[in-house]
């Protein structure tokens, strides 16, 4: 083949690839990548792709009875805020005509089986609904349905809006209270039992002997360190004799309000790899905390709180 042949082939596919490749215009005709109604949806799984032959471990969502849970973290209650975040985003995107036709373009365009940035699989009414999903600008994405050869550029989402970690899903903090309703404070741990009550505003610590006096500054910081503790991982639903909470560590506290007073607090298990089992009052779920953001209780000791 001559070289003015060989030129004009080339030239003819490097227009055939900015064709398949352009961006639809804003005019062009666009739909809902996933055409559901969202009262239908009830499960959704995010995954990134497999490296170093490591299983994926998708994040995955489920509608119950009780709300949106967790599947993927002991079925842990999924914050309702952050799921109606990822239904607006997924229920959002939409794409124009299919900017690539042909599997060699699957994976430059990060929607290939071997190359893709997010896994999602939508289940809705018992039908699924599986897309590849990959960057294509920082406010877009492509798409290509798994089973389908044709990828779509679809705006007003990146990657990173469809978040694989089920820790995504729940919050955090799995002991959050309000120190400012606290009325009375009892610890017990290895150094024995204390009992803090409040006066007005003012804390104080019970059996307290001639000439002793309490550091408020302290009995405050140690409060605010107990009143909030995050997990790292829901355990599951129920306490099991092996997780340790018999006679173990334990915080409770009395809430003052409207004339009420509500009882709350939480108790330590036994460790496990650095973390330890907590349980925390009206809370069916056992979960896993830092032994590190546990330590204020475990040495709370009399002297600490004295001037």
């Amino acid at each position: 083949m001559s070289h003015r042949n060989l030129s004009i082939l080339l030239l003819f596919q490097i227009v055939l690839v900015a064709v398949s490749w352009w961006p639809s215009s804003p005019s062009a005709s666009r739909r809902p990548v996933f055409d559901v109604a969202r009262e239908a949806i009830e499960k959704i799984e995010i995954s990134l792709r497999p490296r170093d032959d490591e299983p994926a471990r998708p994040a995955v969502l489920v509608k119950t009875d009780n709300g949106w849970k967790v599947h993927s973290a002991a079925d842990y209650p999924a914050t309702p805020a952050k799921v109606e975040g990822l239904l607006d985003t997924l229920l959002g995107l939409e794409a124009g005509p299919a900017i690539a036709t042909h599997t060699t373009s699957h994976e430059p365009l990060n929607v290939g089986e071997d190359n893709y940035g997010r896994r999602i699989v939508v289940t809705a009414r018992g039908e699924v609904f599986e897309w590849l999903v990959g960057a294509a600008t920082s406010r877009s994405v492509n798409v290509r349905r798994v089973g389908e050869d044709d990828v779509y550029r679809a705006d007003g989402a990146s990657e990173w809006s469809f978040l694989d970690s089920s820790a995504s899903y729940f919050e955090s903090d799995y002991v959050d209270a309000d120190v400012a309703t606290f009325g009375a404070v009892v610890v017990r741990n290895q150094n024995g039992e204390l009992t803090f009550e409040k006066t007005g505003d003012v804390w104080g610590l019970t059996g307290l002997a001639d000439g002793e006096s309490v550091d408020a500054d302290a009995i405050a910081a140690f409060l605010a360190a107990v009143a909030r503790v995050p997990m790292t991982e829901p355990v599951g639903s129920g306490v099991l004799p092996e997780q340790g909470f018999e006679d173990g560590p334990r915080i409770d506290w009395r809430i003052v309000s409207e004339d009420q007073s509500i009882a709350g607090g939480y108790a330590l298990g036994a460790e496990i790899q650095g973390d330890r089992f907590l349980k925390a009052e009206g809370n069916d779920f056992v979960v896993r905390a830092r032994q590190s953001a546990l330590q204020p209780l475990l040495d709370a000791s009399r002297s600490q709180f004295l001037k």
